[in-house]
């Protein structure tokens, strides 16, 4: 009795999964048999070029705002700190080096900084 439970569960699980994929769109092909089969379409993440370098330029101006504000030093030292903690501090310290694109913009927004 309990085998048959189970398999009624998996079955269950399988067409509740396969439901929630409809859900979110399908397509239908015709095979050769002239049987038509619905498939869930599948998901595709598609981050627009001009989205992905307004997100990139945002950050840029970021990193220069922040460099401009602390000054080379100071920024330095955080920095420093930052690559002694854990993996995440050490990511976030790569991330958020100095890099030349970063530099210009210190150097550029420095005078209306201060």
């Amino acid at each position: 009795m309990s085998d048959g439970r189970i398999e009624f569960t998996k079955r269950l699980n399988r067409l509740t999964r396969r439901h929630n994929a409809m859900a979110r769109g399908y397509t239908a092909s015709l095979r050769g048999d002239g049987l038509i089969v619905v498939h869930p379409r599948r998901v595709h993440f598609h981050m627009p070029v001009r989205g992905f370098v307004l997100l990139m330029s945002v950050f840029m101006l970021f990193k220069g705002f922040m460099l401009a504000t602390l000054g080379p030093a100071t920024y330095s030292e955080r920095l420093t700190v930052l690559s002694g903690g854990t993996v995440y501090e050490q990511a976030g310290a790569f991330v958020m080096g100095i890099d030349p694109v970063s530099q210009v913009v210190a150097d550029t927004l420095r005078p209306y900084v201060r």
